[in-house]
């Protein structure tokens, strides 16, 4: 239940619009320097890539700190997931500005996979279904899964995406 919040919540702010990233050029490869709310303009076209930018981190997993979310000003968030390079992130990061590079990646939730949410939200939530109730995280739940099944046939997709980035680094500025 706490991942399907989590990647609703990530995936809510995918579509956020922002300013244009600036490009610099690296002996090798392309990297996008840009900001959070930025990374949602450009992670469709840059799957499997290498970007940079930089927010503040809002929080990190206390359980394993292989994620961590870092924030724009805006209230948006990208998902970043710890790799061989970077193993766990460390708490007290959270409240600073970081720089991270890493890979975008996607996250691709098919319809079978929300209809699997569903039912088990429906199983976990039969006796509030009884009474007729539909609140707090029930309705929000609800609420998120339409919001996914409405995204999909708005796009012509079948399957809703969530992008998240796997570390490279990550610096504390």
């Amino acid at each position: 239940m706490k991942r399907l919040m989590l990647l609703i919540a990530v995936s809510a702010v995918l579509f956020a619009c922002g300013n244009a990233p600036k490009t610099k050029t690296t002996k090798e490869k392309e990297v996008k320097v840009t900001i959070v709310e930025d990374v949602f303009k450009i992670a469709t076209a840059n799957v499997d890539k290498e970007i940079e930018f930089t927010g503040v981190v809002k929080h990190v997993c206390r359980h394993s700190g292989r994620r961590m979310f870092v924030a724009d000003k805006k209230d948006g968030f990208i998902k970043v997931n710890a790799s061989e390079k970077v193993k766990k992130f460390n708490k007290e990061l959270i409240g600073k500005t970081v720089k991270v590079k890493g890979i975008v990646r996607v996250e691709k939730i098919s319809e079978e996979q929300i209809a699997a949410m569903e039912k088990k939200h429906a199983e976990e939530h039969a006796d509030e279904a009884k009474e007729g109730e539909e609140t707090g995280h029930c309705g929000t739940e609800n609420a998120q899964i339409k919001k996914m099944r409405d995204w999909m046939k708005a796009h012509n997709k079948d399957a809703y995406e969530v992008y998240t980035v796997e570390v490279i680094s990550v610096e504390a500025l």
